[in-house]
């Protein structure tokens, strides 16, 4: 998975520890030229783990190709992964590599949401493919893409959750779920409706509430 300094920044990742990271390489390469084996391993046996927050890591995991290779270290909470696993059970069977459309890999994410999250280069033909078979980088869009329509739509869940809207009962992982399935406008727009707009993407989306009884 390469990502770019738009990417890394996403991530917490400043662009100045991107360049030091460079540095280092170029400083490795310098040393190995003269064979000054002695301090090539004081850089060399430096940490390659970077922290950036407390909740964030950054492994410098490989340098081939003058290039490094960023995987962040996220960590998933059960309650969130067992939500994330029902959901791609749903959407592609739990495969990272099924494509439908412009609906991507185990989470079926759709170029909307990649854009919103700031992975809009990820809809371009290379992209996609790159999406498709990095599972680490689908993991974390699934999971950044949660904690994003918690957030857009923290009035509803607060207002709704645990309450019928029409015929239809909402909990917090209901609404997110529906979300997941018709963006955060068409939730609101489910919602506002008392349950009468009903969007149709291949399924109707209140098939999505049999994920209420997750906790997030």
């Amino acid at each position: 998975m390469k990502l770019t300094l738009e990417y890394l920044e996403l991530l917490g990742v400043t662009r100045n520890q991107v360049l030091w990271e460079h540095l280092k390489i170029l400083l490795i390469k310098i040393l190995k030229s003269k064979t000054c084996w002695f301090l090539l391993g004081v850089i060399v046996g430096t940490s390659t783990i970077v922290g950036f927050s407390q909740t964030t890591k950054v492994l410098v995991s490989d340098y081939t190709n003058k290039e490094i290779i960023y995987i962040p270290a996220i960590s998933i909470d059960s309650n969130t992964r067992a939500f994330m696993d029902a959901i791609a059970t749903f959407e592609s069977g739990g495969l990272y590599t099924i494509t439908n459309g412009q609906y991507l890999g185990k989470y079926q994410i759709g170029d909307d949401m990649r854009t919103q999250l700031g992975y809009a280069s990820l809809n371009t033909k290379a992209g996609r493919i790159q999406f498709v078979n990095t599972p680490e980088l689908q993991d974390i869009i699934m999971l950044q893409s949660i904690r994003y329509s918690a957030i857009q739509l923290s009035t509803y869940i607060s207002k709704y959750s645990n309450t019928k809207v029409g015929s239809h009962y909402l909990t917090k992982s209901g609404i997110i779920a529906i979300a997941h399935a018709c963006g955060i406008q068409g939730c609101k727009s489910f919602i506002d409706s008392k349950g009468q707009y009903v969007p149709n993407n291949g399924r109707r989306i209140t098939d999505y509430l049999q994920f209420n009884n997750f906790k997030l």
